[in-house]
């Protein structure tokens, strides 16, 4: 069943993965590091020194399934969001353009896009410069360990 849930949500856009969200379904994302039949979004992230790296994505309703695909790309750790109305950190979604691209990049460190939309999670008490097409929901961000 895990299999099944793997792959069935593996084609899961930008705007289903949201409104999953918000609709109380905790989502995990796993990314790899090339193109692969089941990862279709794309994700930028910056690490620890700085530099940005690109993968692709993948959107999950269980967890144990992200963690397999992020295990079998040698990924140390995946994003776990659940919707928490009492939570302090944001998860936004947005249309997918440069500006709003370097804006997730430089004050949420990461997203993820389907080419249309993306999606990015802020820690609690980042404030961020997204326009008013920006839609958000207050989150419980984790990053559970593939090990």
């Amino acid at each position: 069943m895990e299999m099944m849930t793997a792959k069935l949500t593996a084609d899961v856009n930008v705007v289903d993965a949201f409104r999953l969200l918000k609709a109380g379904v905790p989502i995990y994302i796993a990314s790899a590091p090339e193109a692969t039949d089941e990862i279709r979004l794309r994700e930028a992230w910056k690490d620890d020194d700085g530099d940005i790296r690109y993968d692709y994505s993948a959107v999950y309703l269980a967890e144990e399934p992200a963690l397999m695909v992020a295990r079998a790309f040698n990924q140390p750790y995946i994003l776990a969001l659940t919707a928490n109305p009492k939570a302090k950190a944001k998860a936004y979604l947005l249309p997918d353009t440069i500006r709003n691209r370097v804006y997730a990049l430089r004050y949420a460190g990461g997203y993820i896009s389907d080419g249309t939309y993306l999606m990015t999670a802020v820690e609690a008490g980042k404030r961020v410069p997204f326009g008013k097409d920006a839609v958000r929901i207050s989150v419980d961000v984790r990053f559970p360990s593939t090990k």
